[in-house]
């Protein structure tokens, strides 16, 4: 993502390696400067929606993913639209 760094104004791609940390990467993706939150403007932020908007879309829209029966393909098993549902839900909470 891109980044305004705040002392020098200079515009930088930087990666989130490390929860606290942004780090901006060589040409071999060896870390060459790291950030804190204060130190830099993020410009394109990461855009973050609400666990429900993302269930209400699925439920409209499963009908493309799964078949006549209400089951979806995992691995060569099947499970049901609201397995489905609950695995998502507890894989975003996480």
């Amino acid at each position: 993502m891109k980044a305004r760094v705040i002392e020098t104004g200079e515009i930088v791609d930087v990666k989130r390696l490390y929860p606290t940390v942004y780090s901006r990467l060589d040409k071999n993706n060896k870390i060459s400067e790291e950030y804190y939150d204060d130190e830099i403007e993020l410009i394109d932020k990461p855009k973050k929606v609400s666990i429900n908007k993302v269930c209400e879309w699925l439920i409209e829209n499963m009908h493309d993913y799964f078949n006549g029966d209400s089951e979806f393909a995992v691995t060569n098993d099947f499970i049901t639209c609201d397995e489905f549902i609950e695995n998502f839900i507890k894989a975003m909470e996480e």
